[in-house]
């Protein structure tokens, strides 16, 4: 009976020592580190997302690939990895039973990507534009934008084209360029070749074009393949702006300023009395001016100036 109890004595305690020893190996805290990368290729895989299940942890691997989980208990976990372009990874692991670096080898997708399709629109009537289009281009030109027209206050095409250099303007409508006339000249607007304004001369009238209604304006002056041959002196190149996809209203309000002039006192003429006076005093009228105004005036030989404001 006693040997009964005795044996019944030393099970229990092995299995509370086995129960105890379970805890405290599990009260251990493992660290799983691992590095993501392409199967084919070997090279690593910025910007992975990993993730254990059980744990709720989520991870990012570096520029390097790398990752790393802390605070995991010594049991099983599942990992889960997934990448843009990239099948999706799923493993069983165990960082107690994991001694070296995981890794996780990742396969492209053999389906190709949807497209994504990006339109925009170039703006050619900006200052930045036409310096961008004179720096790249292979050819000789000048140009001018509605951004530098809305400066100035020029009201048609003619006295807009002659700011260009090497631009001068006959009869305030035809254009000569590098001292040639009208006619060696050719003229497009919105990409179409325009018929002459005369009837009696090659030569298009540039002051029928408002101001207001040129997007921007560009003058080459050395010939390309891309361009027509019949010109010598200069291609000039039109492109009006385009119709408002919306309803818009704008208002501009400009002002100058010449602090030399503006604000600053000025000579003036007295007049009355004083004017009076001085001819009484003038050498050819002095005793022959019998008026009373004259006679009672006071004199005043100074210029007197006044304060506009």
């Amino acid at each position: 009976m006693q040997r009964n109890e005795k044996k019944t004595i030393v099970l229990v305690l092995m299995m509370l020592l086995c129960t105890l020893a379970n805890s405290a190996r599990a009260g251990i805290d493992a660290t799983l580190k691992g590095r993501v990368i392409d199967a084919r290729t070997g090279e690593a895989l910025v910007g992975a997302t990993l993730q254990i299940v059980q744990a709720g942890q989520t991870a990012v691997s570096n520029e390097n690939g790398e990752f790393v989980f802390r605070t995991l208990g010594q049991r099983n976990y599942t990992l889960v990895a997934t990448y843009l372009g990239y099948h999706r990874v799923s493993m069983t692991i165990n960082p107690a039973r994991t001694d070296t670096a995981l890794v996780v080898r990742m396969s492209e997708l053999e389906s190709s990507l949807g497209t994504a399709t990006v339109t925009a629109t170039v703006k050619r009537n900006t200052e930045a534009s036409q310096v961008a289009a004179q720096r790249n281009s292979l050819v000789v030109q000048s140009g001018i934008s509605a951004q530098q027209i809305a400066k100035s206050q020029d009201k048609d095409a003619s006295e807009v084209i002659r700011r260009v250099p090497g631009i001068s303007i006959i009869d305030q409508k035809f254009v000569m360029v590098r001292g040639l006339s009208q006619r060696y000249n050719n003229v497009w607007i919105n990409g179409a070749a325009v018929p002459s304004s005369e009837a009696d001369s090659r030569a298009f009238s540039f002051d029928i074009i408002p101001s207001s209604q040129v997007d921007n304006m560009q003058i080459i002056k050395s010939p390309a393949p891309q361009y027509p041959a019949d010109f010598t002196g200069g291609f000039i190149m039109i492109d009006t702006k385009e119709v408002p996809h919306e309803n818009s209203a704008s208002i501009s309000v400009g002002a100058s300023v010449n602090d030399q002039t503006h604000f600053q006192r000025f000579m003036a003429a007295e007049g009355g009395e004083n004017r009076l006076a001085w001819v009484r005093q003038f050498p050819p009228f002095a005793g022959r001016c019998a008026c009373p105004l004259a006679a009672n005036a006071r004199r005043q030989w100074h210029q007197p100036d006044r304060q506009p404001l």
